[in-house]
């Protein structure tokens, strides 16, 4: 583990063992043994002070010597006498040797006018011999060696400082046991670790207390951190600290205050959002469905106005054929008058002409029959062509602006054929009184064949008739060719009404590309409202009852609308991905805070049933989907829909019942 990574604990005890650590080495490399040297140091230096003591001691007699007032050997002698009755310390003494190592003057009486250059220590160091060396050449100074105390026989560290007496060639010398340096920096030893495990301990608890108060509410808001993180934005942050921790907790309070503000305020507006979706899906899939059937009806508009405007091909033919006939029919009329002129040369030639004008005459009946039946077929386009006209105006009028034009066209159709069965009806009445000269034309034949006497009245009467005849067919040829100008110009229209219906169908298309990239806008709306609603799922705010209610109602209409995909073929939802209804966020309120708030409502007690349907049903229908059984699939949905229509509808009353008396 890195050390970034420690816990703050350990970070402050590591620093307090480290420091600690760095001071017990201070001590224990650099203080104690600079103690223990300053001792020996001192020691050396109180050494050869008291060597600068007993110098002096002997020198005022070596002053008296000079002065006169003591021989050599009694100035010797006074000196010896002195410096071996001079102690200090604990037993600390004087000795005196000469420049060649032999002992003048020493407590140990054995000592004493012994060569001592060849004694050595326990060592084998000759430290005798150092001496004397040191004060021929420096004339002071010390050396370290072992030598037992006296009356005792272990040897042990010591140091002794020493002078010259160069008049005499004295060398006094006094010595410090090592061992006495030892135990004071023993002692000194134990104090300084004794007051340093106090101090130690003392710091220890103090490190303890600091920690204790800088981790305890770390600790605390890292315990309500974790909290934060599992969702629960209702755990209170607060501290009555001021220092920097003091600061940060309540900075992450003020943020988890405006942060749970933003989502209660969130949760109403994607409860909005997702009625308005609802409100918003209704309109799409009407539009759609709309847009789809009125591109059927342009269609099926498309294929009338094709028959429209093949029958008024059919008609223009027929009526070009009734004209033929009726110019026929007239300039037989006019070879019967010719015939009735002539009728007065012979009787003979009258009765020939009598055959052969009720053989026209027959002929004519036929053709004014054929007319009927053109003008009864005219009458039928224009009475058809005016229903389709006034349906086409109707759709038109419901497409509103896009079909505003094709409205206009329609209307102006409709006057065209009303005109045309107009025009029918005057040729209907023509051709009834043509037929009626027709009779009148057979009865008169037949009275030129039951009296030939009277064949010259006749012949002016059939003169006078065929008269007749002529000026009905110029009437007749009159209409047709007015029938035959109405004719091609509603070909004209109805090709007009045909591009018009193309360019509607067209438009229509548009509409209904636009329209289903509105529901495919709209389905990507619900994945977002539904990505809103889920960013909500596992946090936990002080929510009211109502907005639980709301989120639970939004929460089931989603459902369904992810059902209805799968049965679109837009997800890829699986049976097992639908919880039970204990488990989805309503059903875990309801047997929860639900029960304890609002469990003694009946309505409550109502919603249990529909909510284990709605969930019952919409896994089913999700595995007969996959299953391929498309039809089962579709007719339990419908059922999974209708259950969520009623829990939908509970809620709201239950909503409505918590607000007035809960």
């Amino acid at each position: 583990m890195r050390l970034r990574d420690w816990p703050l604990f350990l970070k402050i005890l590591s620093l307090f063992i480290l420091v600690l650590g760095g001071f017990v080495v201070f001590i224990s490399a650099y203080y104690l043994p600079f103690f223990r040297d300053t001792l020996l140091e001192e020691k050396k230096g109180g050494s050869q002070l008291m060597v600068d003591l007993a110098v002096s001691a002997a020198g005022s007699y070596l002053n008296r010597e000079k002065s006169g007032d003591l021989t050599t050997a009694e100035a010797r002698q006074a000196a010896l006498r002195t410096l071996d009755g001079l102690t200090y310390g604990d037993g600390e003494y004087f000795f005196v040797m000469d420049l060649n190592g032999v002992i003048l003057s020493h407590p140990d009486e054995g000592l004493r006018n012994r060569n001592m250059t060849g004694t050595k220590d326990a060592s084998g160091k000759a430290f005798f011999q150092e001496m004397v060396d040191g004060a021929k050449k420096d004339g002071s100074g010390t050396v370290d060696y072992m030598w037992p105390k006296p009356g005792e026989t272990k040897p042990v560290p010591k140091i002794t400082a020493y002078r010259v007496i160069p008049e005499w060639g004295w060398i006094v010398a006094t010595g410090v046991w090592v061992e006495d340096v030892d135990r004071l920096a023993s002692q000194l030893a134990t104090r300084v670790w004794l007051s340093t495990g106090i101090g130690a301990a003392g710091m220890a608890l103090v490190v303890f207390l600091f920690t204790f108060v800088i981790t305890r509410p770390i600790q605390k808001f890292l315990k309500q951190s974790k909290t934060l993180v599992a969702g629960d934005l209702t755990v209170d942050i607060k501290t009555e600290r001021r220092d920097e921790t003091g600061q940060m907790i309540h900075a992450v309070g003020a943020v988890v205050g405006k942060l749970t503000g933003v989502i209660d305020r969130v949760i109403p507006v994607a409860v909005r959002i997702d009625d308005s979706i609802g409100v918003l899906k209704t309109a799409v899939d009407r539009t759609v469905a709309g847009t789809e059937k009125q591109a059927d009806r342009a269609g099926q508009i498309s294929a009338a106005a094709e028959e429209m405007t093949q029958t008024v091909s059919d008609l223009a033919r027929t009526s070009s054929s009734s004209a033929s006939l009726s110019r026929e029919a007239m300039q037989t009329a006019l070879t019967g008058r010719q015939y009735a002129e002539q009728a007065s040369t012979g009787v003979g030639k009258v009765n020939e002409a009598a055959g052969i004008l009720v053989e026209r005459i027959e002929q004519m009946n036929r053709s004014a029959k054929e007319i009927s039946e053109v003008v009864g077929l005219i009458r039928g386009i224009a009475e058809q062509t005016n229903l389709i006209a006034l349906n086409a105006s109707i759709e038109a009028s419901r497409a509103g602006h896009a079909g505003s034009r094709f409205s206009v066209i329609a209307e102006e159709v409709r006057k065209l054929a009303r005109n045309a069965g107009d025009a029918t009806g005057d040729v209907s009445r023509i051709v009834q009184s043509l037929q009626g000269d027709m009779s009148e034309i057979r009865q008169s034949v037949a009275a030129v064949n039951e009296n030939l006497g009277s064949a010259s009245g006749a012949i002016h009467s059939a003169d006078s008739t065929l008269d007749r005849i002529v000026g009905n067919f110029k009437d007749v040829d009159h209409n047709i060719s007015q029938i035959a100008s109405a004719i091609e110009e509603l070909s004209i229209t109805s090709n007009d009404v045909a591009q018009n219906i193309a360019e509607t169908m067209n438009i229509s298309g548009d509409i209904e590309q636009m329209a289903r990239k509105v529901k495919d806008e709209f389905n990507h709306l619900v994945e977002v409202a539904e990505d809103l609603r889920g960013s909500t799922v596992g946090i936990k705010t002080k929510v009211t009852e109502s907005m639980i209610l709301d989120l639970a109602r939004t929460d089931h209409r989603l459902f369904i609308d992810k059902i209805e995909a799968c049965m679109r073929g837009e997800n890829d939802l699986q049976p097992e991905g639908i919880t039970d209804h204990t488990q989805c966020r309503f059903g875990k309120w309801y047997f929860s805070d639900g029960q304890k708030k609002c469990g003694h409502l009946p309505v409550f007690k109502e919603i249990d049933t529909p909510h284990s349907l709605v969930h019952k049903y919409g896994r089913e229908a999700v595995a007969l989907y996959r299953s391929g059984r498309l039809e089962e699939a579709r007719s339990v949905y419908i059922q999974a829909e209708d259950q969520s229509q009623e829990i939908i509808g509970l809620l709201e009353k239950l909503k409505a019942v918590y607000q007035t008396e809960c």
